[in-house]
């Protein structure tokens, strides 16, 4: 059987100094005294915890205020960031608006004048030939030019010639025409001018 060594694992002597001293004398002391004192310090501690966790919570109670108010901040600026665009969208609405209605009264009141502009325009599509393109359309009083681009020189002379047959435009008459090419293909851009019905 093996020898078994005892250990005392209670120090031989007992605390020395202010400590030792503290001890013997609450141990010397009566049993409900050393109870007050013992719920005494119990109750300082409480006492002195609950300020600790006042502070601690007052913080926390700071840190979310601040975290709403930087939120509210934030989306009242969103909120004005939205109200500025719908204006602008509103104003150039309104501006569109007013463009329109001054077109309108600008077309009205040509029409009145016998200048019926939509005449020109679907007389314009009726008479240019499949090939050829109508890039510009520019009119004033007494004068139209036309610009576009054809396939062939050849379709130029038979868009004038139209034209000149239509009730429509009058005089027709080259301004100029050059020879391009693009992607090994040839184009011919011209420029034409003609007059309104309504000069005559």
């Amino acid at each position: 059987m093996a020898n078994l060594r005892r250990i005392n694992l209670i120090p031989a002597e007992a605390p020395r100094g202010p400590l030792r001293g503290l001890l013997r004398g609450f141990g010397r002391l009566d049993y409900s005294l050393r109870r007050a004192i013992a719920i005494g310090a119990g109750a300082a501690l409480l006492l002195l915890a609950v300020p600790v966790f006042s502070l601690s919570y007052c913080r926390a109670r700071c840190g979310m205020a601040k975290g709403a108010k930087a939120l509210r901040k934030s989306k009242l600026k969103k909120a004005q960031a939205q109200a500025f665009e719908l204006q602008k969208k509103k104003a150039d609405i309104l501006k569109d608006q007013a463009l329109r209605k001054e077109r309108l009264g600008y077309l009205l009141s040509t029409s009145a004048e016998g200048r019926d502009y939509s005449r020109l325009l679907l007389c314009l599509s009726q008479v240019a030939p499949a090939d050829l393109w109508i890039n510009r359309f520019a009119i004033n009083e007494k004068e139209i030019i036309i610009s576009g681009s054809t396939l062939s020189s050849t379709l130029i002379t038979e868009f004038m010639d139209k034209l000149d047959k239509s009730t429509v435009f009058l005089d027709c008459s080259f301004i100029s025409t050059e020879r391009q090419e693009s992607e090994g293909r040839v184009f011919y851009s011209f420029q034409i001018s003609a007059q309104p019905y309504w000069v005559r």
